[in-house]
């Protein structure tokens, strides 16, 4: 692997790139899943955002308002101790 972690934060691969612990049973499920399950549940994601009128406005911006919503299948994943921080900066802002 010659994968760089050195120059910037990587949310899936430690220092010694490796995969951190916490990543490794959703990636075991994209495995399983492959790239054709993987494809399928995002078609799925984009037709049910889609289907119910999930959108955001951009107001004042040329191209309009009500732009579709992006999910994307692959989710931002957090250790818990990562979390606690957000969660607190949250918190704070209440």
């Amino acid at each position: 692997n010659n994968y760089d972690t050195q120059q910037g934060n990587d949310e899936m691969y430690s220092l010694n790139n490796g995969i951190k612990p916490y990543w490794s049973k959703l990636l075991t499920n994209f495995d399983n899943l492959g790239i054709t399950g993987l494809t399928a549940r995002q078609k799925d994601i984009d037709w049910l955002l889609s289907e119910n009128g999930v959108t955001y406005n951009v107001y004042n911006d040329p191209q309009g308002m009500h732009r579709p919503w992006n999910l994307n299948v692959v989710p931002f994943m957090l250790h818990q101790n990562e979390w606690a921080e957000v969660e607190a900066g949250l918190k704070q802002r209440a």
